[in-house]
């Protein structure tokens, strides 16, 4: 049974205590109070003292319902950060010379370049192409459907971090991009065990002069002064990154 207050001749009783959480906001407490319309105006006057938001309606009769919600002030969560993590998969498409299994069947990457250059030259020109095996009649027969891709994803992470406005941190840039291990990304960025557990692995297939890791492809800081918080969202993607043109932390 809830609690029950009396308030004069009336009386009313607290339903549920929730919790809620919004990144920007924080902590939420929530109560739902039950009785009667005198009683429960009495509560709200003291709620409201108390920097309580409430709602106030009829349920049935002569049984009313409020509920009343209120947000840590900017003194009692003037120091708390708050991290969400979230796994994503961003799909997109892919040229069919970067799918693994292709590779695999050419034996090498110049191999396979220089039969489908065959192919579209064959297609664009009219002429006939001649396959050499079973797999060269299935690629031949989708490029003349007009296939030059394939769907793909890579796995993302996202963290949204919510801190006082004052330890924000400030925008940067760099000259060239950098790829993290792994292991790497969980020492640079204090990713809790429970969240490293479930990255990825690194894949069967590695292409030639490339490295499997993780580039920050989201770095976005949101102010809101009036609450004094800053809302900071990174994102990063696993992928196979060259080595031409990436710098690497293992």
């Amino acid at each position: 049974m809830g609690f029950l207050k009396t308030v004069g001749n009336n009386s009313a009783r607290q339903l549920s205590p929730e919790y809620h959480f919004d990144p920007e906001l924080g902590y939420t407490t929530v109560e739902v109070w039950e009785g009667s319309e005198d009683a429960l105006q009495g509560i709200a006057a003291q709620y409201a003292a108390g920097r309580f938001r409430y709602r106030l309606y009829n349920k049935e009769g002569p049984v009313w319902r409020a509920e009343f919600n209120r947000t840590p002030t900017e003194a009692e969560g003037a120091d708390d950060v708050i991290d969400e993590w979230e796994f994503d998969r961003d799909y997109g498409q892919e040229d069919i010379r970067h799918s693994p299994k292709v590779v695999a069947q050419f034996g090498s990457a110049y191999d396979m370049a220089s039969t489908i250059k065959e192919i579209e030259d064959a297609i664009r020109d009219a002429s006939v192409f001649t396959p050499q095996d079973d797999f060269e009649t299935i690629l031949y027969n989708n490029m003349l459907r007009g296939q030059t891709s394939y769907q793909s994803y890579n796995v993302v992470l996202r963290r949204v971090r919510t801190v006082p406005i004052q330890y924000a941190g400030a925008a940067s840039q760099d000259a060239i991009p950098i790829v993290y291990s792994g292991s790497a990304l969980v020492g640079a960025f204090d990713i809790p065990s429970n969240i490293a557990g479930r990255m990825p692995g690194l894949p069967d297939y590695t292409p030639p002069s490339t490295f499997w890791g993780w580039l920050q492809r989201q770095d976005q800081t949101k102010f809101l002064p009036r609450r004094g918080r800053a809302q900071e969202s990174r994102e990063w993607i696993f992928a196979a990154w060259s080595e031409l043109t990436y710098d690497f932390v293992f």
